[in-house]
């Protein structure tokens, strides 16, 4: 790792932009890689000395960088007009380009966490001197990016070889290498007979799924989705699961069911969210 952090900007055009000594964009300072800022969400009763404090409400995370835009020595008034609009187009305007919902990618490559993010102070574009640049070629600005969660992330972690087989079932194990628990998304080949899944002793019996057909589940409660592989909604199975997967190595699974075969598969894809990017 070096002195300083190795950022990387994908901008929601799919631009990347390294900042490394000579290339168009420079940073010189972040801020807001050490964690989101939060709130205590405390209760307070009438001559209660102190306060109970109940959780914490966690902020969105915005990383501030103080950067230069310098056009290349030499380069025409027409190509640093070109420079400057290709970097305002990578980094937005704070809403999707593309009816997708196309949002920039920070990550820092030292530890490969990254954060997706939206242009956070758009009051910036207000104070574009695009007749400066166009004569000097140097823009010095303050850039907000935004990422509507409070944590950085990794690629997740999927369950090996396509997922855990029938015979696997009594030794499944998932790796969380994040700092917070986690909701898996869970995928179910058939056939299996009243499959049961869980962790940390929270299990959830679910429907049967049938020879050639698949359930996937998000476990999020606030994404709860559960769809079958012909489209058809199934967020009615009922139950869902009350406890986060715990950080840690090899934390182990509890499924289980009847009526399986060689074509039986349980992949579970766990998100990986840390407090900071480094």
């Amino acid at each position: 790792m070096g002195a300083a952090p190795n950022l990387e900007y994908t901008g929601v055009d799919s631009e990347v932009w390294t900042f490394d000594t000579g290339e168009p964009v420079t940073v010189k300072q972040v801020l807001g890689l050490a964690g989101a800022p939060f709130k205590y969400d405390d209760v307070k009763g009438v001559g209660q000395a102190g306060v109970t404090n109940v959780a914490l409400d966690r902020d969105p995370n915005v990383t501030t960088l103080l950067a230069n835009l310098k056009a290349p020595a030499g380069s025409t008034e027409s190509e640093r007009l070109d420079l400057l609009d290709a970097w305002l187009t990578s980094i937005g305007n704070g809403a999707a380009l593309t009816s997708g919902g196309a949002l920039g990618k920070l990550e820092c490559l030292d530890s490969g966490r990254f954060q997706m993010v939206r242009l956070a102070n758009p009051d910036l574009l207000a104070t574009v001197p695009y007749f400066q640049f166009v004569n000097t070629g140097f823009w010095r600005f303050e850039l907000g990016l935004r990422s509507d969660e409070s944590w950085w992330r990794t690629d997740p972690y999927v369950s090996p070889s396509g997922g855990f087989t029938a015979a696997q079932f009594a030794t499944a194990t998932v790796n969380n290498l994040g700092n917070e628990g986690t909701w898996p998304v869970i995928k179910i080949t058939g056939p299996v007979t009243t499959p049961t899944i869980g962790w940390a002793g929270d299990t959830v019996v679910l429907p049967t799924v049938t020879a050639g057909h698949w359930l996937e589940i998000d476990s999020d409660p606030d994404w709860w989705t559960a769809i079958t592989d012909l489209g058809v909604d199934a967020s009615w199975i009922g139950d869902r699961w009350y406890t986060k997967l715990p950080p840690g190595t090899a934390v182990p699974l509890t499924i289980s069911g009847s009526g399986t075969d060689g074509n039986t598969r349980v992949l579970v894809t766990v998100p990986q969210l840390f407090h900071r990017a480094l």
